[in-house]
């Protein structure tokens, strides 16, 4: 199977260009580490904006990321941006806050539409949605980009506890196609501006899912811990 490109609209590609003008190009480590013939999963480290930013202009492997459903849905972008970005990110307060989260709304739903995102219903059954898209995807040969922290669970000083519920995909795509999908930790450095690829851990059908899960989750937390540290 090789792995399709992910299409955007001409316009999307126009501001990812003007937008890259703004920053430093990010050094890539790792590359050596990317199978391009089978689709993957790419496990991110957040810092907030700052590393979905960075995938999307300097990562150069095709991808569609995961989002939670909030930032896509009219209504409920602007209340998530002013908690988690107007408030924590550019440290203003309320009625500032609240000004630029709703001036900020419709283009980040616009913008994120057209990075191919994947709404992320956590915490509800809708969640079978997001894994069934997900599976598609993956099923057409496209990669994901998962940030999966759990930001009230620190794990290291470097990142949080990673939810689990992405490492589904695993067994979800050996069942439908008979492919044992690739998870690749990635670390995204701001201070040395760089991206740094692991080694890939592979769903391996021959345990139980449980042991599984574990075993995926520790690996990829470690790994990043570990590039975070230099080692």
């Amino acid at each position: 199977m090789s792995v399709q490109k992910k299409s955007s609209h001409p316009l999307f590609k126009s501001l990812k260009r003007v937008v890259r003008l703004f920053f430093r190009r990010r050094t890539l480590i790792g590359a050596e580490n990317v199978r391009r013939d089978l689709p993957a999963v790419f496990v991110c480290n957040h810092l907030g904006s700052y590393a979905p930013i960075m995938m999307e202009l300097f990562f150069p492997y095709p991808f569609r990321p995961w989002v939670t459903y909030h930032i896509v849905t009219k209504g409920k972008c602007a209340d998530y941006l002013e908690a988690h970005f107007a408030q924590t990110e550019l440290k203003l307060r309320r009625p500032f806050s609240r000004w630029a989260a709703a001036i900020i709304a419709p283009l980040c739903i616009h913008i994120v539409r057209a990075t191919g995102a994947i709404p992320v219903y956590g915490g509800s059954l809708r969640i079978t949605r997001t894994l069934e898209e997900s599976l598609d995807a993956i099923k057409k040969g496209e990669n994901l980009v998962i940030f999966p922290e759990n930001e009230e669970k620190p794990f290291s000083p470097v990142i949080d506890d990673f939810d689990v519920g992405f490492i589904h995909l695993g067994k979800l795509s050996y069942q439908k196609t008979g492919n044992r999908l690739p998870f690749y930790p990635v670390f995204i450095n701001k201070q040395k501006r760089s991206i740094s690829i692991g080694c890939p851990i592979i769903y391996s059908p021959a345990r139980s899912f449980h042991v599984e899960r574990q075993r995926i989750k520790a690996y990829l937390q470690e790994s990043i811990s570990k590039m975070a540290s230099g080692r």
